[in-house]
């Protein structure tokens, strides 16, 4: 039986692994001044993803941890969006779009489901 320790590793290792993907995505835009912009929005997105999913955790308490989780869960967002941008403009293989797209989703999907469980067992006031 995995681990609570060991899920949350390879959920990091999966948005590590994410972030990776669109990196080497975004390496192939174009050179110009629109596609530059573009890639560093989402080279900020998906690499806070991870980041903000380390922070919660090693958070100190629920409220931390809720409030981190959902910051990853923004950013998963917005890195969602950014590639739905790239997509509509054609600035990289059609299929490898659709493929980081589809891990962009279902991080949503994860993190959504981590912050609703996660605010549920906030202490009430």
């Amino acid at each position: 039986m995995e681990t609570w320790r060991e899920k949350n590793d390879r959920l990091v290792e999966r948005c590590v692994n994410f972030a990776s993907d669109v990196y080497d995505l975004f390496s192939t835009f174009p050179r110009l001044p629109e596609a530059n912009e573009l890639r560093k929005q989402v080279a900020r997105s998906a690499g806070s993803i991870g980041a903000n999913l380390q922070e919660a955790f090693g958070s100190h308490g629920q409220n931390d941890f809720s409030y981190c989780v959902s910051i990853a869960r923004k950013e998963a967002r917005e890195t969602w969006f950014w590639l739905m941008l790239t997509r509509r403009r054609n600035w990289a293989n059609a299929a490898k779009v659709d493929a980081v797209v589809d891990e962009a989703q279902q991080l949503v999907r994860i993190l959504s489901a981590i912050a609703k469980s996660a605010k549920a067992a906030e202490p009430k006031p």
